[in-house]
This record gives structure tokens, sequence and C-alpha cells, in this order.
């Protein structure tokens, strides 16, 4: 999952326009997963939307702003928190982190 939405900013003199997210699992052992959605038959370019909420398109949003969100690896897919806790999908299949835990972060 690639997120292009967001303001650019400059980190560590690189500008960034856009973040890959991937699953973080610390413990037992440190893993990283690539986040998927569904079974790979979604199209490159679809909405990844939270499950329950009303979806809001801006341009830029402000890296601040997204950090407030809490993303999980819940079960077999993925969620999002902010408020209440709901899943993220992508043409109505499930984000899903590849090799790691349930409750393992997403950065």
């Amino acid at each position: 999952v690639l997120l292009l939405t967001l303001k650019p900013a400059e980190f560590k003199g690189v500008k960034s326009e856009g973040m890959l997210l991937v699953g973080d699992q610390q413990k037992p052992q440190k893993v990283q997963g690539l986040l998927k959605a569904g079974d790979g038959s979604v199209a490159d370019g679809t909405a990844v939307e939270c499950e329950g909420a009303k979806t809001l398109v801006t341009d830029n949003m402000d890296l601040k702003i997204f950090q407030k969100l809490e993303l999980k690896v819940l079960g077999d897919g993925l969620s999002v928190t902010y408020k209440k806790t709901m899943a993220l999908k992508a043409g109505g299949q499930e984000v899903r982190a590849e090799r790691v835990k349930p409750g393992s972060n997403v950065r």
C-alpha cells in the first residue's frame, strides 16, 4: 500500500511525496511485511477506505494529522483507529499485512 496524498515533506534532506506502509512486528523476532489489498486482484490506484467511516478526499494531508491514526494488524486484516477501530479495505477487499502477527504496528 503506497500513500500519495500526504503533503510533500523533507526527511533527512530528501523530499518525500508519499510513503510505503509495512507491517512491523518487533517480537518474538523483528519482521516486516508488505501490505496488500485482498487476493491481488485489486487494481493499482484503488482508494483505501475505512469500513464504516465517511470518506473525505483531501489533497496534501499534513503528516501530523496522519500520525494521529493508529494502524494495527488485527487478525487477518488491517485496522485503523481514530475514535473507533475500523477495517481498512480497497476495492471491497481487506488490506492485509504479509508475514507479521496480529497486534503488530503498521509504519
